[in-house]
């Protein structure tokens, strides 16, 4: 939810960072999982990608949470640090009543692959986006 409560304005610093955010990864994981969970599979497994899927969001959470605070000036922390928080907490219920909603009408299976793939897509969307920035000069 950190990544829609910020514009492509507040988000450029981000990329701009000397660290940058290793989150990628562990979003295309949670994504996959996502994905993976839409099918029908034996519980055990079930229960393994929803460990990993949880592994993956913190992961992702803790990672951007960490280059948003690094890349903010000292005299904005406290404002993007409530800022950071009010999407998290905004963004829950939200997508809960997204998702409750798609697999009301189209099937838990069709929820949990196309949000998945929404993730993946946003994710590949957003390493273009920042390439694409990079070849015009507008980020380091």
């Amino acid at each position: 939810t950190e990544i829609y409560t910020l514009s492509l304005h507040d988000a450029l610093p981000i990329c701009r960072s000397p660290k940058p955010c290793r989150a990628v990864p562990y979003l295309n994981i949670y994504g996959a999982c996502l994905i993976a969970v839409s099918f029908q599979l034996p519980i055990s497994i079930v229960v393994l990608l929803v460990a990993l899927s949880g592994f993956a969001f913190i992961s992702t959470m803790i990672r951007l949470g960490t280059a948003i605070i690094q890349a903010s000036p000292d005299e904005y922390r406290g404002r993007i640090t409530s800022l950071q928080s009010l999407g998290f907490r905004l963004g829950q219920p939200i997508g809960s009543l997204v998702a409750g909603f798609v697999a009301r009408e189209f099937g838990v299976q069709i929820a949990f692959m196309t949000f998945g793939a929404i993730l993946i897509a946003a994710v590949f969307i957003a390493r273009q986006l920042s390439t694409s920035l990079r070849m015009h000069r507008l980020m380091p």
